[in-house]
């Protein structure tokens, strides 16, 4: 699934996502923007999961009015979408989504999670709002990669510099790290997950913008981090 990493501090949001949509076998299909931006809220969400509820959810989230509302009606607008989707599509999804609480007066971010056989069958800890406080991604790194790209102290605790440098090698982490590449009741197959490029999404208050900071060798109609991409891959380098 997609490469997520919510970064929420004192004046905004910063986010980060690969940019690669794959298909059953993990062979990469398109290039997708996974993080938007909603101004009038405002207000950026992220998501990873099954597409075709990532697409319903956003529509609903869309029509929400401020970054309080969206809170007061996430659970609702998933748990529907899910509903609408059972029996149809693999139940799962994350949602992410950061703003300001014109409420608290707070930049605060949030994270939801839906998954299960069906809407009947759903997983503990389904459909509650749990906050980010500060720093979170998924999926989490293998420490030898975190290791491996300068991300571990010698003391063995992990540390990142808050600079895009450090948040792109995280990302690269992310990526060396075998995923699901389904759900385990579905067949539990793993793989490379993360590719294409690594957006870029920062919400302050006086800023909101969005672009690519790194891209990767992958080819569309091959595997993610394949052959062809680690040949290039496998050493991080930083793009101009």
């Amino acid at each position: 699934m997609t490469a997520i990493i919510f970064h929420r501090h004192d004046d905004g949001i910063a986010v980060y996502t690969d940019g690669a949509a794959y298909d059953d076998d993990g062979v990469y299909r398109q290039p997708s923007q996974k993080a938007d931006i909603l101004m009038h809220a405002p207000a950026v969400v992220a998501m990873r999961g099954t597409g075709s509820m990532i697409l319903a959810v956003g529509t609903f989230i869309a029509d929400c009015a401020s970054f309080d509302d969206v809170l007061g009606k996430l659970g609702t607008i998933v748990g529907g979408v899910a509903a609408m989707a059972s029996g149809h599509a693999v139940l799962n999804l994350a949602v992410c989504l950061g703003g300001w609480s014109e409420q608290r007066q707070a930049w605060e971010a949030y994270r939801m999670w839906c998954a299960g056989r069906s809407i009947s069958d759903l997983e503990p800890g389904t459909l509650q709002l749990d906050p980010i406080d500060g720093f979170w991604a998924e999926p989490w790194p293998e420490t030898e990669h975190l290791a491996a790209l300068g991300l571990m102290r010698d003391d063995g605790r992990f540390e990142l510099d808050g600079d895009d440098e450090g948040f792109v090698r995280f990302m690269e982490a992310q990526r060396r790290t075998e995923d699901l590449i389904h759900p385990e009741w579905v067949s539990g197959a793993k793989g490379c997950t993360v590719g294409g490029f690594i957006q870029k999404t920062v919400l302050a208050r006086d800023e909101a913008w969005t672009g690519i900071i790194h891209r990767w060798p992958d080819r569309i109609g091959e595997p993610l981090g394949g052959a062809n991409s680690q040949e290039s891959g496998r050493e991080f380098v930083r793009l101009p």
